[in-house]
């Protein structure tokens, strides 16, 4: 998840120097039973100057692209992230997509300077309370790990499109990359930043 080349680090340089098949192997074998049909692919990118690992999955197309590393992240033991991948560029794609479509896709830094206008409306339109209500008595066994319950509600408060997108970003710039999470985690600081004049 990049937007744009910088330049390489000794850390990069070690992780180039990988075995890319006994790499891809491991994360194949580390990410098949969670994502079955995941394609993994390991080179060296001569646009990012260092490692890239592209990973393409349909359950990615539903995902922000935060949300799609951070998925992944949770799967992979930080001992292999820190020994064969820290330093690499991740590209964490659906099917059809490329990989200018994911450095194009806006992310939750993009959303910075409207997120005071955001949270005013997600408590104008009751937004977390109807969030509560559908998640239910218990919040993080309702969640499927992703906002399919936030974007449900927010097109019940009639929030769409790009609108919906920016909503769900900042959740995420609130540290919320699911619907439990937006609710227990990122409520209660929008609902006091919507208190700011």
């Amino acid at each position: 998840m990049l937007r744009e080349p910088r330049a390489e680090t000794s850390d990069d340089r070690m992780a180039g120097a990988k075995q890319p098949q006994l790499l891809r192997q491991k994360l194949l074998d580390i990410l098949e039973p969670h994502l079955p049909g995941i394609e993994v692919q390991v080179g060296r990118s001569q646009r990012w100057r260092r490692m890239t690992v592209t990973f393409r999955h349909q359950k990615f197309a539903p995902l922000l692209p935060e949300q799609r590393f951070q998925a992944l992240l949770k799967m992979i033991p930080s001992g292999l992230y820190e020994t064969d991948l820290r330093g690499a560029v991740w590209l964490e794609l659906a099917p059809g997509e490329t990989e200018q479509d994911l450095i194009q896709a806006r992310r939750s830094e993009d959303v910075a300077g409207a997120e005071a206008k955001i949270a005013r409306k997600l408590r104008r339109v009751g937004f977390f309370e109807a969030l509560e209500e559908a998640l239910g008595e218990s919040p993080i066994e309702a969640c499927g790990g992703d906002f399919a319950f936030s974007r449900k509600v927010l097109s019940d408060k009639g929030i769409a499109g790009d609108e919906q997108r920016d909503a769900c970003l900042v959740f995420i710039r609130r540290g919320a990359y699911c619907d439990c999470e937006a609710l227990l985690a990122a409520a209660p600081a929008l609902t006091r930043l919507s208190d700011k004049k």
